[in-house]
C-alpha cells in the first residue's frame, strides 16, 4: 500500500471513495455504453460522463496507484475497506488492517445516504431539559390551581353562550335555585348534588308557583323547578313540579315548629317533614346552622316531596346571657311575667327580638325589674354588678339596619345591643349610607330608655328616557302598573323591570329592561 500524508496534501485530492462505490458506478457506466454503443455521446452518457470525468482518465488514476497484483473483483471488496483523509500517522498501520485505498483527483460523486451528525453543543441538552421541567412546573401549578379552586367553590359545569347548556343532566330532575340574576339562573340537582347554570332567553315560557305565565322575577333562591330544553338545549320552559311546596311565607312567617335531637326532621302542625343533608338556612343574606334556630323563629320552609331543603328566617331569637349569676344565692329570671329560668338550670335564654321585662330575683337581694330590648342573633349580656343603681339602659329603634350608632362621638362597636349608661345627657347620633345622617340629644334619668330614630333615605338619581311603539298609542305598564300611551317620557331609577306594551289587534309585547345612565329609548314593535 503506498504511502501517503493526507493532512500535508489533502487540498491537492478530491474525495476519498470506496472502492465498491466506484465499482458500482462503472458497472452503470459500462451498462449504458453497451446500451446506446450506437451513440456513445448520448445523452445518458454525458450525464455520467460529467459526474465521473473521462473514463480513461478515471481508469488511468486507479492503475496508477499500484494495486495489488492479486486480481480482486470490485464485488468481494471486504466490508472493512476503509478510505480516509483522518489518518495523520498511516505508516503506523499494517495493511493487513485495511482494504484497498484508492484516492482520486477530480468531480467524484459523493455517498449521501451517510450524513455526518451534527455534533450538539456543550450544554445545550441540559439547558433544554430544564426548560422542558420548567414549563412543565407551570403547567402543573396552573392547572391544579385551577382545579382546586373549582372544586373548593363547590362549582359544577356552567352555561356559555347566549342560551347553550354545557353537562345539564337530561333527565327532568327537580334543581335548587341557588341563585338568580336577571340573566341567569344556578342550579343544583337534588338528585345528583351537581351544579350547572341556565340562561333563559325571551322564548323562554317561565311559569310560577300557581302555573301561571310569568317572567324571571317570580323565580328565587330556594325554589325547586325543572326545566325543558330543546334538541339543541336551549331552555323552552320553567315550571315548577306538582311536589313543591312552602310553609309560611315573609309576610306569614311560622314559628313553633320542633327539631329532632339529630336535626335530620322538622315537625309543624303536627307534620313531619325529612331535613335533607344540604339544607341552606339563610338569615339576613347569610348562612347559619339549621341547628342555630329554636322554636321562637319565624321561618319560612321551601321543600320537595316532603323534604326540606331550604329555610329562610324572617326574625332569629336573641339571647339573655346571665354572668356573675353565682353572686345571687337561688338565683332566678321571670321574663314578661312569663317564664321563669332558674341560674342554676340556664343562664343563657332564647329571647325573641324585642323589647322585654325582666325580673331578677334571688335570696340575698330584692327583686330588680327593668326592660332590655333584644336583637336577632345577638346575646344580651347581664352582669348583675350592672344594676347597681344610677345606670339607664338606652335602647336605640331605628328603621334601617347595619348602621354605625356614636354616643357623644364615640363609635360603639355593638351598636344593636342596648346600652348601659350612667344617667345623664348624651348626644346620639346614626349614620348609615344612602340615609341622611340622623342625630338628637338625650337625658337618661330612667331606668330604661327608648329612643326611636327614623332615617330618610337620600333620594336615588332617576334616567329619563323615551318609550316608541311601532304603531304608536300602545298602553304601556311597568310592573304591570299602567304609565301612559306611547310614544311618552318618563324617568325611573336605576334598576331591572317588568315593561308591557298592548296594543288593540296585536300581540302583547313583556320584556324585562334594566335602566341605567345608558337608557336613552325603549323602542318595540308590535307583530
Amino acid at each position: 500500500m503506498s504511502k501517503y500524508n493526507f493532512e500535508d496534501d489533502e487540498d491537492k485530492y478530491g474525495k476519498t471513495q470506496r472502492l465498491d462505490s466506484i465499482n458500482n458506478e462503472l458497472k452503470k457506466y459500462k451498462s449504458y455504453e453497451d446500451s446506446n454503443s450506437s451513440d456513445k455521446y448520448s445523452y445518458e452518457n454525458q450525464e455520467i460522463e460529467r459526474k465521473l470525468g473521462n473514463k480513461d482518465s478515471y481508469l488511468n488514476s486507479i492503475n496508477s496507484e499500484n494495486l495489488p497484483e492479486k486480481s480482486v473483483s470490485y464485488e468481494k471488496f471486504s466490508d472493512k475497506t476503509m478510505v480516509s483523509n483522518d489518518f495523520k500517522n498511516i505508516d503506523s498501520l499494517k495493511s493487513e488492517d485495511f482494504g484497498d485505498t484508492v484516492i482520486l483527483k477530480g468531480d467524484l460523486f459523493e455517498n449521501n445516504n451517510k450524513p455526518k451528525a451534527k455534533k450538539k453543543k456543550k450544554g445545550q441538552y441540559g439547558l433544554f431539559i430544564g426548560i422542558t421541567l420548567l414549563v412543565g412546573i407551570i403547567v402543573f401549578v396552573a392547572v391544579f390551581t385551577y382545579a382546586f379552586n373549582y372544586v373548593r367553590n363547590g362549582k359544577g359545569d356552567l352555561v356559555g353562550g347566549e342560551n347553550n347548556i354545557v353537562s345539564v343532566p337530561k333527565t327532568n330532575s327537580p334543581n335548587f335555585v341557588d341563585s338568580v340574576d336577571s340573566n341567569r339562573i344556578v342550579l343544583r340537582d337534588i338528585d345528583k348534588n351537581t351544579s350547572f347554570s341556565i340562561k333563559p332567553d325571551s322564548k323562554t315560557k317561565i311559569f310560577d308557583k300557581n302555573g301561571k305565565e310569568s317572567s324571571l322575577k317570580s323565580i328565587s333562591v330556594g325554589d325547586i323547578i325543572n326545566i325543558e330544553l330543546d334538541n339543541n338545549d336551549n331552555v323552552l320552559e320553567i315550571k315548577y313540579p306538582s311536589e313543591y311546596f312552602e310553609v309560611g311565607n315573609k309576610e306569614s312567617a311560622v314559628s313553633g315548629f320542633t327539631f329532632s335531637d339529630d336535626f335530620k326532621y322538622i315537625s309543624y302542625n303536627d307534620k313531619r317533614y325529612n331535613v335533607n343533608d344540604n339544607i341552606e338556612v339563610v338569615y339576613k343574606n347569610r348562612n347559619i346552622a339549621v341547628s342555630d334556630l329554636t322554636d321562637i323563629d319565624s321561618i319560612m320552609l321551601k321543600g320537595y316531596k316532603n323534604t326540606v331543603y331550604y329555610i329562610e328566617v324572617f326574625n332569629l331569637h336573641g339571647s339573655i346571657n346571665i354572668k356573675n349569676s353565682d353572686k345571687i344565692e337561688n338565683g332566678s329570671i321571670t321574663i314578661d311575667n312569663e317564664k321563669t329560668y332558674n341560674f342554676s338550670e340556664k343562664t343563657n335564654i332564647p329571647v325573641s327580638e324585642g323589647s322585654h321585662n325582666i325580673i331578677i330575683s334571688g335570696d340575698n337581694i330584692d327583686d330588680y325589674s327593668t326592660n332590655v330590648y333584644i336583637v336577632s342573633g345577638e346575646g344580651f349580656d347581664i352582669d348583675l354588678n350592672d344594676f347597681k343603681g344610677n345606670k339607664s339602659v338606652l335602647i336605640i329603634k331605628a328603621n334601617v339596619s347595619d348602621y354605625k350608632l356614636y354616643i357623644d362621638d364615640k363609635l360603639v362597636e355593638k351598636s344593636f345591643e342596648p346600652q348601659v349608661l350612667d344617667s345623664g345627657e348624651y348626644n346620639i347620633r346614626i349614620e348609615k349610607d344612602g340615609y341622611e345622617t340622623w342625630e338628637k340629644t338625650v337625658t337618661l334619668d330612667k331606668k330604661t330608655m327608648e329612643v326611636t330614630a327614623e332615617l330618610s333615605k337620600i333620594p336615588e338619581e332617576k334616567f329619563t328616557f323615551v318609550i316608541t311603539t311601532y304603531p304608536p298609542d300602545a298602553s304601556i305598564y311597568i310592573d304591570d302598573s299602567y304609565v301612559g300611551k306611547s310614544p311618552m317620557s318618563m324617568s325611573l331609577e336605576k334598576g331591572d323591570y317588568k315593561f308591557t306594551a298592548k296594543l288593540s289587534g296585536h300581540k302583547d309585547i313583556n320584556r324585562d329592561i334594566t335602566i341605567d345612565s345608558s337608557t336613552k329609548s325603549i323602542d318595540y314593535s308590535f307583530q
